[in-house]
C-alpha cells in the first residue's frame, strides 16, 4: 500500500490578496481613463501638459510599491487627484462640464472646477507626504522618503551622506558647554 498525502490546498498569490486589489484596480482605471481622455481632447498641449503629472506618477507609484506600501485610502486619493487632472486635461478646467452644471446651480458666473482642482492639489499631496513620513518613521529610514522619490534624488542622496568634519563636530559639541560651569549665567562663550 502506497502512503497517500494530503493535495495542499491552492494558495492565493500574494500579489493578488484582498489588500493589494486595490491599487491594481484603479491604477488599471486610471491608465484607461489617461487613454480615453487623449481622444477628442479640447487642446493636446493643455491635455498634455496636466496629464504628465499622471504618466509621471503611476509609474513611480508602481515602481516604488514595495518600498513605500501606500494605504487604500491614500490609492483612492491619488486615484481621484489623476482623475480631477485628468479631467481637467481633457476639457480644460474653465471647460468641464461638471463646473458648468455648478456653477449653474449656486448662480457663479465662473465655473468652480479649477477651484475644485487646487482643492485636491493641495489636500492629495499632503496626505502623501504625511504617510510617507510616518512610514520611512516606522521603518526606521533615516533618509527623507520625499527626497528618495524626487527627481533630486541623487543630489540628496549625496547630501545625505555628507558628514561634518571633525573640526565641525568639535565646535558643534562645545555649543552644548556655553553659559555652564566657568562663565557667568546668561553669557556665552567663544568655542
Amino acid at each position: 500500500m502506497t502512503a497517500t498525502h494530503p493535495v495542499p490546498a491552492p494558495t492565493q498569490d500574494a500579489s493578488l490578496s484582498p489588500g493589494r486589489r486595490l491599487p491594481a484596480v484603479l491604477a488599471f482605471a486610471v491608465a484607461g481613463a489617461l487613454v480615453v481622455s487623449w481622444f477628442g481632447a479640447a487642446d493636446p498641449t493643455t491635455w498634455l501638459l496636466e496629464t504628465v503629472w499622471v504618466m509621471a506618477g503611476l509609474p513611480a507609484a508602481i515602481l516604488l510599491r514595495r518600498r513605500f506600501p501606500l494605504s487604500g485610502l491614500l490609492c483612492g486619493l491619488l486615484a481621484a487627484h489623476a482623475l480631477v487632472l485628468i479631467v481637467g486635461g481633457h476639457y480644460t478646467y474653465a471647460e468641464v462640464p461638471a463646473g458648468d452644471w455648478v456653477r449653474d446651480w449656486l448662480g457663479w458666473e465662473r465655473n468652480p472646477y479649477d477651484r475644485f482642482g487646487h482643492l485636491v492639489q493641495g489636500f492629495v499631496p499632503a496626505v502623501l507626504v504625511r504617510e510617507l513620513l510616518v512610514l520611512s518613521l516606522i521603518h526606521g529610514s533615516h533618509r527623507s522618503p520625499s527626497a528618495s522619490a524626487s527627481p533630486s534624488a541623487p543630489s540628496s542622496r549625496c547630501w545625505s551622506g555628507w558628514r561634518p568634519s571633525p573640526a565641525a563636530r568639535r565646535r558643534t559639541r562645545s555649543w552644548g558647554r556655553r553659559g555652564t560651569s566657568g562663565t557667568p549665567s546668561g553669557t556665552c562663550s567663544a568655542p
